[in-house]
């Protein structure tokens, strides 16, 4: 039982790193098409903070996933270990 408990805190940490990748990706990714798109109109001023989209929240709701992942994945190895230990 433990072991699925680890595996599932480690699926929720990954979820969490990979919920932080794309957040990054994107607000990485966003001015550079907003360059584009802007150069194809020709039209009024290009401005990076158009294009700029706010992860924030959504960035430390993946941290507190990762550090929940990390204090479980820690809580159910050491369950495990009492468990084998006999004790």
């Amino acid at each position: 039982m433990n072991q699925a408990g680890f595996i599932l805190s480690g699926v929720i940490g990954i979820i969490g790193v990979i919920t932080l990748i794309f957040t990054r990706i994107i607000q990485l990714v966003m001015p550079a098409i907003g360059r584009v798109a802007f150069q194809a109109a020709m039209v009024g001023s290009y401005n990076p903070d158009d294009y700029y989209i706010n992860f924030s929240m959504l960035q430390i709701i993946s941290v507190i996933l990762i550090i929940l992942a990390i204090i479980l994945c820690y809580k159910f190895y050491e369950q495990e270990n009492r468990l084998e230990r006999g004790g």
